[in-house]
């Protein structure tokens, strides 16, 4: 996938290139207080975090909607994974519905608190 051809939030998720004399690796960020659905997150008792975003991936992940990361990082005001190029796109597209979309928000966490799923935020 090119920049062009983007089906996620660039303005919401950003996906970077790393060189470095040891190496090079790709990294996703989210920074946790900026998406348009926060204000339904915390609505919903839970706290619109990194934390909260790493229980979306990972319930994203038991569902199938997106590839096992080889690297998570939540922090209060953040979320950033590692891995492939490939997987990171991947779960970008799949994380946008529910950065900009409240009743996605609040379906995917309604779902989950009833299947008894701990955000850990």
């Amino acid at each position: 996938m090119t920049d062009h051809d983007k089906n996620y939030d660039d303005t919401l998720i950003l996906i970077k290139d790393v060189e470095t004399d040891s190496g090079s690796w790709t990294y996703l960020s989210i920074d946790a207080g900026t998406p348009p659905t926060t204000e339904t997150i915390a609505s919903m008792g839970h706290e619109p975090n990194g934390y909260f975003w790493d229980g979306v991936v990972r319930r994203l992940v038991e569902l199938n909607r997106t590839p096992q990361l080889e690297d998570a990082d939540p922090e209060g005001g953040a979320f950033f994974a590692r891995g492939s190029r490939e997987d990171l796109e991947a779960l970008a597209v799949a994380l946008t519905p529910y950065l900009t979309d409240d009743d996605a928000i609040t379906s995917l966490v309604r779902e989950a608190d009833a299947a008894g799923f701990d955000f850990d935020d």
